[in-house]
């Protein structure tokens, strides 16, 4: 327990597509780990990495999210992860969006979004 509070110099990405760039599967790296536990990580980039699958879900140019919120079921594990977004109740100005991350097959992170139409 506790974080070595290493830095690293090479500027290491917070996560590396194991899929591709359009691929759901993500390996975590160090970077994306917090102050508590080396092998866990920072609720953020978890957070922001749901909000690209939002982005990327049945994208739609002329609709932005307008809200997010981003439930922790526990501890996120470092290392390999797996992302999904699907639109839940689709509208023609307003729909909302639900994702999860999940972790050695447990859900770890859930979030959903609201989605309208810019302007």
């Amino acid at each position: 327990m506790g974080h070595d509070h290493r830095v690293s110099d090479d500027h290491e990405p917070f996560y590396r597509p194991l899929d591709g760039p359009d691929g759901e599967r993500f390996h975590a790296t160090f970077s994306t780990t917090g102050p508590w536990y080396a092998d866990a990580q920072h609720g953020g980039p978890p957070a922001a990495l749901l909000v690209r699958a939002f982005e990327r879900c049945a994208s739609r140019p002329e609709m932005q999210l307008s809200r997010v919120t981003v439930e922790v079921l526990g501890k996120i594990p470092a290392g390999d992860i797996e992302v999904r977004a699907v639109v839940e109740r689709p509208g023609r100005t307003i729909e909302l969006l639900g994702a999860e991350m999940t972790a050695g097959g447990r859900t770890v992170l859930r979030a959903r979004a609201w989605r309208i139409v810019a302007g």
